[in-house]
């Protein structure tokens, strides 16, 4: 992965999720379909795929939610961050009263 301005700020850390994130991408499309008809179907470039499949933290994240998504394994991302498995922010808010999670966020605008 060459190091693009995302990556020079990155932990090492960082950078191995998202190389795993996109071996997992790749594993899942390789499985299923070519690379050229999946990058087809999500109406993107051949390029941006081959990135994203690399992991490149530079890919935005609506294309490995919407990959993710055509591969009907979109599901678990909806909880990346959620208070139910925040530990921290669980015993912050048990110390402040607020025992109840905030519900799910609605689009009522």
């Amino acid at each position: 992965m060459s190091h693009s301005n995302a990556t020079q700020f990155m932990s090492h850390k960082v950078e191995t999720i998202c190389r795993q994130l996109g071996i997992n991408l790749s594993e899942a499309i390789l499985a299923r379909t070519t690379r050229s008809a999946f990058a087809r179907q999500l109406n993107i470039s051949r390029d941006t795929l081959r990135k994203a499949m690399n992991g490149d933290p530079n890919v935005g994240l609506g294309v490995y939610v919407a990959a993710f998504d055509a591969l009907n394994l979109s599901e678990a991302i909806a909880s990346i961050g959620a208070a139910e498995h925040d530990s921290v922010g669980q015993a912050k808010r048990m110390r402040r009263g607020a025992l109840q999670a905030p519900g799910p966020l609605d689009n009522d605008f």
